[in-house]
């Protein structure tokens, strides 16, 4: 009983844990985003000394990223 009770409060601080990586990728995007357009673009990532990291995010190569994009490699960050 002890170690399921146990297995239980870990698998439930983990999923608290990705919860809140989520809500600062979310609040990250929020602020990186100058302008509220609901993208970043290059110069949104240079304002935050992220440059170098731009063509990382931007994975269709349109010159701008995604929520989704912006999602995706965060999410890779936290495997």
């Amino acid at each position: 009983m002890r170690k399921i009770l146990m297995t239980a409060m870990l698998a439930g601080g983990l999923a608290l844990g990705l919860a809140g990586v989520a809500a600062a990728d979310e609040d990250m995007f929020k602020a990186m985003d100058a302008n509220k357009d609901g993208v970043l673009t290059k110069d949104e990532f240079a304002a935050h000394g992220m440059q170098n990291d731009f063509a990382k995010y931007d994975k269709d190569g349109d010159g701008k990223v995604s929520r989704e994009e912006f999602d995706a490699v965060e999410a890779a960050k936290v495997k």
